[in-house]
């Protein structure tokens, strides 16, 4: 699994919202974060530096852009022992979490 992997289950029309809201890291910076089950797998973003919500089609564009920065993207093994993808993305003056992980 890629960061493509993960633009391209943002993109699917069959995505369901599981749970979003707003939260404060350690440092008192307000993010924004989003939870989705896709065909096979669950998708988790947040945004840091954020004070309005981000919808899927604004973070794919951005996690994509060409002046992106990847700070880390590797793959890990989740409890179920089920391979996923945790990444940072750097780009227009946000860093966006990502993880994407099989459903059981």
């Amino acid at each position: 699994m890629t960061i493509d992997d993960v633009t391209a289950l943002m993109r699917r029309l069959e995505r369901r919202l599981i749970k979003e809201g707003f939260y404060s890291n350690a440092y008192g910076r307000r993010g924004y974060f989003a939870e989705y089950k896709c065909p096979g797998k669950f998708l988790k973003y947040s945004v840091l530096s954020a004070d309005v919500a981000f919808a899927p089609d604004e973070v794919s564009p951005a996690i994509t852009a060409s002046g992106r920065w990847n700070q880390r993207a590797h793959l890990y093994s989740n409890k179920k022992g089920q391979t996923g993808l945790e990444a940072t993305v750097h780009s227009a003056g946000h860093a966006f979490m990502l993880t994407a992980t099989p459903c059981s």
